[in-house]
């Protein structure tokens, strides 16, 4: 090859990253899944790729992948062995995938094959494909997904699984609907929640959850249409546990209503508020507060509109 060949392949070469580079984001698809580049033969083929883009004047996201091919020289781009940084206002989410497709008039992309998500703030998260949405800036998994939050100083974690997930990059926080089910480990006693809807705030690991709500705590079961997890982040650790909306508490010879429930996780307590009112082998308790201590073996009841100050739980 001569050197004006050599010279003019170059060339060529780097007007396809550029454009691919440069090109901005004007429409929003999603696609199911990633196309068998073997099926077509690739127009350009490179290797140790890096490429990046930048949205008014702010990095959008950089990857680099062992191999890169361009089915059409204006359009699809497969990568493999790939790993690409989002940046986001205080979070960067680092996604390591098998393959991708970049769609270079759009840039939006679909990842696939052992999804493994990373953010800066210490969430990991796993799923077989997502999709990433440039111009909502978007991360969507459309499949079964896991969510695992960072330690606490006690150990604690929480790990969120669900039918699909939206990651919004600006916002930092994961939305899963459908059969999601959450734990909280643990040294002591795992609380577990299921639930039709959640969110998972990314940077404050705040979770809240939406509809259908149950918590198994101990060997009492909370139903309520709301509930949130909280996380302190002086103490660094996961504190309180909050039922709200009207809850409804069974338990092996008890059952409880009040507007809220919470479990607060350092005191090793379960606090009803709001016109409470529990029922044990037949006595009812009604109070300003009722307090259940000691994985439920004592109720304290303050307000009490009975003559029962202190009652030990059979």
């Amino acid at each position: 090859m001569t050197t004006k060949q050599k010279c003019l392949l170059f060339l060529a070469i780097s007007f396809i990253v550029v454009q691919l580079v440069l090109l901005a984001p004007n429409t929003v698809e999603e696609w199911s899944t990633v196309e068998n580049s073997s099926s077509k033969s690739p127009e350009q083929i490179m290797t140790d790729v890096k490429l990046y883009e930048r949205r008014l004047n702010k990095n959008d996201w950089e990857l680099i992948a062992n191999k890169a091919e361009a089915i059409s020289q204006d359009k699809d781009w497969m990568l493999f062995d790939v790993q690409i940084k989002f940046f986001g206002e205080e979070i960067q989410y680092i996604v390591k995938a098998k393959q991708a497709k970049i769609e270079s008039t759009t840039s939006n992309m679909q990842i696939e094959g052992d999804v493994e998500l990373q953010t800066s703030s210490g969430f990991t998260i796993y799923t077989k494909r997502m999709n990433y949405l440039s111009k909502k800036r978007h991360l969507y998994a459309p499949n079964r997904t896991k969510i695992i939050s960072p330690k606490d100083k006690t150990g604690s974690h929480v790990e969120m699984e669900a039918n699909q997930m939206t990651a919004n990059i600006d916002l930092n926080q994961a939305n899963v609907v459908g059969d999601v089910r959450t734990t909280k480990y643990s040294r002591s006693t795992p609380v577990k929640i299921a639930s039709d809807e959640a969110v998972f705030h990314l940077d404050t690991r705040v979770a809240q959850f939406v509809n259908s709500v149950e918590v198994d705590y101990n060997t009492s079961k909370v139903i309520s249409p709301l509930a949130s997890l909280a996380y302190d982040p002086i103490r660094q650790q996961f504190t309180t546990m909050m039922m709200s909306g009207g809850a409804k508490l069974t338990d092996l010879n008890r059952v409880a209503t009040a507007d809220e429930m919470s479990i607060h996780f350092i005191e090793q307590k379960l606090k009803l508020a709001g016109s409470p009112r529990l029922i044990q082998d037949g006595d009812e308790l009604i109070g300003e507060e009722i307090y259940l201590l000691n994985g439920g073996k004592r109720i304290k009841v303050l307000g009490a509109k009975a003559q029962i100050e202190d009652l030990q739980g059979k």
